[in-house]
């Protein structure tokens, strides 16, 4: 990813510059950018956030932290700029050349979102799900495993598959209950079930949002 001569250069005399981060190793420092702009993402400080990642992988490509860096990018590229390419070349640039990275279940997981978005066909709504599934089979422990499970359901209530899509989002539910793709989930086993005809048993559903997610946005009125 491209980042202008001199921006690199002024961030990274002041990373540099400074006597805490002077004595890190690379590593240490490239997970301090990531860990920075994902602060200033977080308060809403997008540009300085994008500044960080992009410093990340072009200064410190050889560290861990460039896998993630990326990831944040295209998902600044996909969230903020909403340009479906630059967010596809950076989670695919992810997927091919750090393949072991903690990001790479991440950027599968984008993938899917992107193919998703665009998708108007069966064909392209099993194109996503093809992606959501590489998640689990290549990397079944990973935190982005039941974000996939969750997405896929949603792929298959698109497509009319509602069995389908209630069955993922049990698993999801019962299996990754601490996961922050539970509630949304559960709240989508009802949607399916009254998508196939039967009320009363989803309003149970949607009651056990209540129950189990009382504090999710799910649960709000």
């Amino acid at each position: 990813v491209a980042v202008p001569r001199l921006l690199h250069l002024l961030v990274l005399l002041l990373v540099l510059g400074s006597p805490a981060l002077a004595q890190e190793s690379p590593d240490d420092q490239a997970r301090r950018l990531l860990e920075d702009g994902r602060a200033y993402r977080a308060q809403g400080k997008l540009k300085q956030a994008l500044d960080n990642f992009n410093i990340v992988v072009a200064s410190f490509a050889s560290t861990d932290s460039v896998g993630q860096a990326l990831l944040e990018i295209g998902r600044y590229r996909m969230e903020v700029e909403k340009d479906a390419e630059k967010a596809r070349a950076a989670f695919e640039q992810v997927a091919k050349q750090y393949p072991r990275s903690d990001a790479a279940p991440g950027a599968y997981h984008s993938l899917g979102l992107l193919a998703l978005q665009r998708a108007t066909t069966t064909a392209e709504i099993d194109d996503a799900l093809a992606q959501f599934a590489r998640v689990e089979t290549l990397y079944p422990t990973s935190a982005w495993v039941p974000r996939s499970l969750q997405a896929s359901a949603l792929a298959h209530r698109r497509a009319g598959r509602y069995a389908e899509a209630a069955d993922l989002n049990r698993r999801v539910s019962l299996e990754y209950p601490a996961s922050d793709a539970a509630a949304a989930a559960q709240f989508e086993i009802g949607q399916a079930l009254a998508l196939q005809g039967q009320p009363r048993v989803a309003m149970e559903e949607f009651q056990q949002v209540r129950n189990r997610f009382p504090q999710s946005p799910w649960a709000q009125p």
